[in-house]
């Protein structure tokens, strides 16, 4: 009887059905059951369910590559792989780029392969190795027959100046796992301490269309996190105090994008930044300028 499951976190595109049918293969002949969100017979709450599944799964498989094979991986995969990663689950990452690698999953190990006959037989082989020692490292953690238990939060409803909180609460304060809808519609859900977003999360600015997925600190933007405005990504990388700090990449409408420092939102320190036509500008910024 199989009782480790493997969450597996990739496109749903029609192109990777070859790369799901050896990630599957590969599971089973470990003894190991596959879940990918879009297999199961019914879904009521997919954003709920994934994160149940999530829970529920010893093993995480990520396959970080693009829909179009781009250098842009999925943010639906990715926003599953960084709360596995929250958890401290077992992942394994796949990719057919490391281009693909969101920039705060670059030192990880990753086995890549070519979506082909010959890359396709490579990931076979690696991948069944892979599981088969994860499984010897995890089997002592596990029982024979796998619980199925579900992720159940101790929820309640609050009101906050017309605003609407559901989820955990301790102390009297908004602790743990919640979702806050607030007036103006916006809306954010994750993780919260004292009645403060800590944690990762997701803001949704139904406002100004901008969607922030990521780590919090006290109500702000700290840590890793990517932003998307009008269903485009427009931003991956390092954030402090609600600015974007540290190392990132910035997309642009045009095509464009900088890879490299960046300091109170501005092009800051060293980088990269690469035109439309495929010509590059490499060096030192100051205030968005270049030096």
């Amino acid at each position: 009887m199989r009782h480790i499951q493997a969450f597996i976190a990739m496109p749903f595109n029609p192109v990777f059905l070859p790369v799901w049918k050896i990630i599957k293969k590969a599971c089973e002949k470990n003894e190991i059951m596959p879940v990918r969100v879009d297999q199961l017979a019914q879904v009521d709450d997919i954003h709920k369910t994934i994160f149940e599944e999530i829970e529920k799964s010893q093993i995480i498989i990520v396959d970080f590559t693009g829909d179009k094979i781009s250098s842009i991986p999925n943010p639906n995969v990715v926003t599953e792989a960084t709360h596995a990663k929250e958890l401290k689950k077992n992942i394994v990452i796949l990719t057919q780029s490391t281009d693909a690698l969101p920039f705060d999953w670059r030192t990880h190990r990753a086995l890549v392969y070519q979506n082909n006959n010959a890359g396709l037989e490579y990931l076979s082989e690696v991948l069944a190795e892979n599981l088969e020692s994860l499984k010897r490292a995890v089997s002592h953690e596990v029982k024979e027959k796998n619980k199925q238990s579900i992720l159940h939060f101790k929820k309640s409803l609050a009101r906050y100046s017309n605003d609407i909180y559901e989820g955990e609460i301790k102390d009297g304060k908004r602790n743990g796992y919640g979702i806050f809808y607030y007036l103006n519609g916006n809306q954010y859900e994750g993780e919260w301490k004292d009645d403060k977003r800590n944690g990762y999360g997701i803001e949704y600015k139904h406002d100004i269309l901008n969607i922030y997925q990521g780590e919090w600190k006290d109500d702000k933007r700290n840590g890793y996190g990517i932003e998307y405005s009008f269903d485009h990504l427009t931003y991956e990388g390092e954030w402090k105090d609600d600015k974007k700090n540290g190392h990132g990449i910035e997309y642009y409408t045009n095509g464009e994008k900088y890879e490299g420092e960046i300091k109170d939102n501005r092009r800051n320190g060293h980088g990269t930044y690469y035109y439309a036509n495929g010509g590059k500008y490499e060096g030192n910024w100051i205030n968005g300028k270049k030096l």
